[in-house]
């Protein structure tokens, strides 16, 4: 199916807690380094270090490419409830990536968790599998729902829900799940999208 990233760009660094290592090995483009002070952290159980080290063994930077180790850590990293390894994790499934077999099932619960944790790219994944069916039983309410959440929910450097061509696809998906519903469906859709975007928005402000 179609997905808008299979990998978010990695969180700033900054964010680490203001490592001053991470800092300086980011100004030096020095990847090994930042890989080891990811790694450092992660074992301590860094959420978003565990994500940047994937990120780094899914692109080879700084370290050989390896599916399988990148995996290991979104996982790890996932299960810490950090969004962005949850869609990781329905990336790898959806692909069949990282060492896993394709399950368009265990995809779209990875995805579910990144979508109800805020994650923009996430909701449009969830929002496309309800209208196509795959990987859940089609729900066009649901995936008109979650299509219209992706589009409006605040984004952060990694999505990719601004650019162009994602746009296209959210309107496409979103005109599609339009026509297949009557007129009380689309009432009630846009009712849950109003209920659902301030649930959302409360959680958001509840983890600052």
């Amino acid at each position: 199916m179609l997905m808008l990233v299979a990998f978010a760009i990695a969180q700033p660094i900054t964010t680490l807690a203001g490592m001053p290592e991470l800092l300086e090995a980011e100004r030096r483009g020095d990847w090994p380094a930042l890989v080891r002070e990811y790694e450092a952290l992660a074992r301590q159980g860094n959420a978003m270090a565990m994500y940047n080290l994937s990120l780094s063994y899914a692109r080879g930077r700084g370290v050989q490419r390896d599916d399988r180790t990148s995996f290991f850590w979104a996982a790890e990293s996932a299960k810490r409830g950090f969004a962005p390894a949850m869609h990781s994790m329905g990336v790898f499934y959806d692909e069949g990536n990282g060492g896993v077999q394709r399950n368009f099932t265990e995809a779209f619960r990875w995805f579910l968790a990144a979508a109800n944790a805020g994650h923009p790219d996430a909701m449009f994944n969830i929002g496309q599998m309800y209208i196509t069916g795959q990987g859940t039983t089609a729900n066009y309410l649901e995936g008109y729902v979650w299509t219209k959440l992706s589009l409006v929910t605040p984004k952060e450097s990694w999505s990719k829900i601004g650019n162009k061509d994602a746009i296209a696809n959210i309107q496409r998906n979103l005109e599609v799940a339009r026509r297949r519903m009557s007129t009380a469906e689309l009432a009630r859709a846009e009712d849950l999208f109003v209920q659902r975007q301030a649930a959302l928005r409360l959680k958001v402000q509840s983890n600052r």
